[in-house]
């Protein structure tokens, strides 16, 4: 099979079409509208890249973790550090809590036909760690360079899901998802953090990932997932267009599964959010 040739399942790479009604839809994007309306960027001017060296406010972004926090896109600042377009368009991505804080996220996570396609993966309980919105603002949504979600999301039996939902319609114009032409052979890297002390390191564990020749992109109508595990390579380009392409990312583990005390992201005394008990 000729890299030209393959496809997303032969990547690993699930698609579910019409995963998310409008009517949830509308009430997700009321929630992340009401968000955005609340942020405040003089207070919160925090911006998010997907390098590794996430933020000058690393307490901020560790902190995010149990709450719902805004960052912004780097292109949205001008060199005093003032925004040089409307709020509404200059946010990178919200996270990393929302379904502890939202009805309508909370039910996005318990979809059945989201548990029944865990369910496929092993017949036991889930437990979401992560929601998280993607905003690709038109003309100034930034790149996602190539990576694996299990180089910042990592449980002990290296099982986590990732659910990627477009709650507008994703293509190649203005930002879907690419995944790379082979499927993963490991984890490339790993993004480690001491919370006593607060730093941070990538740590390499093979060669590092390179862009492939013949990216397999996957466009989305609004309402469709794709879904894929924390080794899969997958990217995004800029949005250039005058369409926005917001997203909704959710991250699963095995609810019997420890997750690693290194991880970034640690929810500490918020209540554990199971799926499927």
């Amino acid at each position: 099979m000729t890299d030209q040739t393959r496809t997303l399942t032969d990547l690993g790479v699930s698609q579910l079409t019409g995963l998310v009604s409008s009517s949830l839809r509308a009430r997700l994007n009321a929630d992340i509208d009401a968000w955005i309306n609340d942020f405040e960027p003089a207070e919160q001017a925090a911006v998010f890249t997907s390098s590794g060296r996430h933020l000058e406010q690393q307490q901020f972004f560790l902190a995010s973790a149990r709450n719902v926090s805004c960052f912004l896109e780097s292109g949205a600042l001008d060199d005093q550090g003032q925004l040089i377009c409307e709020k509404a368009v200059a946010i990178n991505k919200i996270g990393h809590a929302l379904h502890d804080f939202s009805n309508a996220f909370a039910e996005l996570a318990r979809l059945p036909a989201l548990i029944d396609h865990l369910r496929l993966h092993s017949d036991e309980p889930w437990e979401l760690m992560q929601s998280m919105v993607i905003m690709k603002p038109p003309r100034i949504g930034g790149e996602v360079n190539w990576h694996q979600d299990g180089t910042f999301l990592i449980d002990e039996q290296k099982r986590c899901v990732g659910i990627w939902i477009a709650l507008e319609d994703a293509n190649e114009d203005n930002g879907c998802l690419q995944f790379g032409d082979t499927p993963p052979q490991g984890l490339c890297s790993l993004f480690e953090t001491d919370h006593v002390s607060g730093e941070t390191q990538m740590r390499a564990l093979a060669n590092a990932l390179q862009a492939p020749e013949h990216p397999i992109f996957a466009p989305c109508h609004a309402g469709d997932a794709v879904i894929f595990d924390g080794l899969t390579p997958h990217a995004s380009s800029p949005n250039r267009s005058s369409k926005s392409r917001r997203a909704i990312t959710l991250h699963f583990k095995p609810a019997a599964s420890n997750w690693a005390p290194t991880n970034w992201l640690q929810r500490d005394l918020l209540p554990r959010f199971l799926v499927n008990q």
